[in-house]
């Protein structure tokens, strides 16, 4: 790390003296030399950074209104934060690796960091990072030369684990199923999403369907249960496309988790990738690990629910020659099983997990 110092022309001997040294426009600290002898020609703020770093709400406060074209007056800072975005890439033959940090469950705000070399960071861990600070596009920007794993838990696991002491007891919780007349459900997700219009597209005609567009926080999404639940619906489903953890963090929400918990209806979810691993999906009657896997469970389990004869005969050990059509309709009815016993499978194995089982792991 390159501390720059402000080195009076009389004082040079003694900067070289303590291995300081001259790159032809100032002095610096040359990396793995001890700082505290040199506080004297340290900028004030940049040896407070270095004695206690701040955390990115901090950083954000202190320098969001003072950012300026003179960004000369900016030294180097040590901030702390936790990694919610990481991107690498070239440009030019010049690589580089931009991270997002934040000091906030959910994301907001983030300050990105750029450093000119390829690191393997993963999400979600807390980092020690020295730079200058800049600003790129008009946002803050760090130019790292330096960053360093901490550790300790993050903002974001830190809030999960604090809320998994307040969910209902799930020993105590009584799977709801559908009745045998399942047509008519009600549907929480945000409108023209990209995951909305797959599960409606392969929900077609086959369900009568009441939309309620939300913006999808624990909060809306609660009230929208509880609205749904007063109307005569086979199930209640929530849908949402894919993201990063840090936008499913409602999800896991105490108050939406209890709302599921006291519904009348059957709760259906279909909600993010299949690496997502949701609190809200346990205590869910029915998930799915997309929405086009929910959607596709959910015209399974209306196929099951019909009356026996107007499923397609079974004509395994049937000695009547069946027809060209009755074939293909009782190989797409097995699909459907198949892919039905998949799924559930899939999501068991998921559940069996637990969803906070690599939170500290």
């Amino acid at each position: 790390m390159k501390i720059i110092l402000n080195v009076p022309y009389e004082e040079k001997d003694l900067v070289k003296a303590l291995h300081g040294r001259w790159d032809g426009k100032s002095w610096y600290i040359p990396e793995g030399v001890d700082y505290h002898p040199f506080r004297k020609w340290i900028d004030p703020k940049t040896y407070q950074s270095l004695e206690a770093p701040l955390n990115i709400d901090d950083l954000l406060l202190q320098y969001k209104k003072t950012v300026s074209p003179a960004l000369g007056s900016f030294q180097t800072i040590v901030v702390i934060g936790d990694v919610c975005r990481v991107f690498s890439g070239e440009n030019n033959k010049q690589v580089f690796t931009y991270l997002d940090l934040t000091n906030s469950p959910n994301a907001k705000p983030c300050i990105s960091i750029r450093i000119d070399q390829k690191i393997d960071v993963p999400l979600d861990i807390r980092v020690k990072v020295t730079g200058i600070l800049s600003v790129h596009n008009g946002n803050l920007q760090i130019r790292a030369s330096e960053i360093l794993p901490i550790d300790e838990p993050t903002v974001f696991k830190r809030t999960l684990a604090q809320w998994e002491s307040d969910y209902p007891p799930i020993t105590n919780l009584q799977k709801k199923k559908v009745g045998i007349r399942f047509n008519r459900i009600g549907v929480i997700a945000p409108k023209e999403s990209a995951g909305y219009n797959d599960f409606i597209t392969l929900i077609g005609e086959k369900f009568e369907v009441k939309l309620l567009s939300d913006v999808m926080t624990a909060e809306s999404m609660s009230q929208r249960i509880q609205e749904l639940d007063q109307k005569d619906l086979d199930c209640i489903c929530i849908v949402r496309g894919g993201g990063s953890i840090y936008d499913f963090l409602d999800f896991n929400h105490p108050k939406l988790i209890q709302t599921i918990y006291e519904a009348r209806h059957p709760i259906a979810i279909g909600v993010g990738h299949s690496t997502d691993e949701l609190a809200c999906n346990d205590y869910a009657d029915l998930a799915a690990i997309t929405p086009s896997t929910l959607a596709k469970t959910l015209i399974s389990i209306k196929w099951n629910s019909i009356n026996k004869k107007e499923k397609p005969p079974n004509l395994i050990g049937s000695t009547k020659k069946p027809s060209y059509a009755e074939l293909l309709e009782e190989n797409a009815h097995l699909k459907s099983e198949l892919n039905y016993l998949k799924e559930l499978y899939e999501l068991e194995t998921k559940r069996k997990k637990g969803i906070f089982s690599r939170l500290f792991s």
